[in-house]
């Protein structure tokens, strides 16, 4: 089923967001907690992606099995998959490295870099009032981590604007695929994906070294 044969529900769609926004909200504080107890933060990234695989497959039998997974837009998805899996570890780490209150609040950018991404890229008509909502945006993020004044490291901050650069990336690749695939097509080939990738991180932890737990760049606490 394609992007036009689907009914429109905007509330039950708003509705499934929020549920959405919640259950990654509990997701990411879990891998705090993880983090706190001396979880590396590829080992976190490694079984959230394992363990969503299964509800994946199930879900894919469910709506009729492997005939419903056929695609030829195996380059997309593949650009899919690793801004995922990356924005994935981005945000992971933003909220090992920042108070959880100010890694949510640089992710509220994700809507910002969403909306100068669509315009650059997709072309999107953009008036003023989005441009100054944008503006405003941005002014507000900067007021709020005060770069200047040192209370966040730097670092931290830099993670959580970037993770919600991919997370905007993932957003548009996803409106594209969406065109086309179903979404039982998107979700299997990036969890199928992810798992190499995953297993290629495992391999190697110290990529990210001690700053993949709470500690040494975390001086609000």
């Amino acid at each position: 089923m394609t992007a036009a044969d689907r009914p429109h529900r905007p509330f039950f769609a708003i509705g499934l967001r929020l549920i959405a926004v919640i259950c990654l909200s509990v997701m990411f504080i879990t891998v705090r907690v993880a983090s706190e107890r001396g979880v590396h933060v590829v080992e976190s990234l490694f079984y959230r992606q394992a363990l969503a695989l299964p509800v994946v497959l199930a879900w894919v039998a469910m709506a009729g099995g492997l005939q419903t997974i056929r695609t030829r837009r195996i380059r997309v998805h593949a650009s899919r998959m690793m801004l995922g899996l990356t924005g994935m570890l981005l945000n992971f780490l933003s909220y090992i490295l920042l108070p959880p209150a100010e890694a949510a609040t640089i992710g509220f950018t994700m809507p910002i870099f969403g909306t100068i991404l669509s315009a650059l890229i997709l072309r999107e008509v953009t008036g003023i009032h989005r441009w100054g909502a944008v503006l405003i945006g941005f002014v507000g993020v900067l007021v709020m981590i005060r770069p200047d004044a040192g209370h966040f490291p730097m670092q931290g901050v830099a993670v959580a604007i970037a993770a919600a650069l991919m997370t905007a990336s993932v957003s548009l690749v996803l409106r594209e695929l969406g065109r086309t695939e179903a979404a039982g097509v998107v979700v299997l080939v990036e969890q199928t994906g992810a798992r190499l990738s995953d297993l290629g991180y495992a391999q190697k932890p110290q990529i990210l070294g001690p700053s993949a737990h709470v500690g040494a760049l975390t001086p609000w606490r």
